[in-house]
C-alpha cells in the first residue's frame, strides 16, 4: 500500500499532460481549470507552469505591478 487516498491528485505529469496544460494556459484558461482537467492540483499547475516556461499568463499580459 502506498499510503496515498485513492481519490489524491496523481503527482506526476506525463509529456502529454504538460503540452495540454501548455495549450491550455497559453490559451487563457485559469490554472484552477487545467487542474480540473487533468486530475492535478492548481499549485501543481502553477508550479509546472513556471518550471516549464509556459510564459506569462494571457491575463496577465499588460498588468504593472
Amino acid at each position: 500500500m502506498s499510503g496515498r487516498a485513492d481519490n489524491a491528485k496523481s503527482p506526476r505529469w506525463t509529456p502529454e499532460e504538460v503540452e495540454s496544460a501548455r495549450r491550455m494556459w497559453q490559451a487563457g484558461k485559469s490554472a484552477r481549470m487545467i487542474a480540473g482537467h487533468l486530475g492535478k492540483t492548481r499549485n501543481a499547475v502553477i508550479a509546472k507552469a513556471s518550471t516549464s516556461g509556459f510564459g506569462v499568463h494571457p491575463a496577465k499580459r499588460g498588468w504593472v505591478s
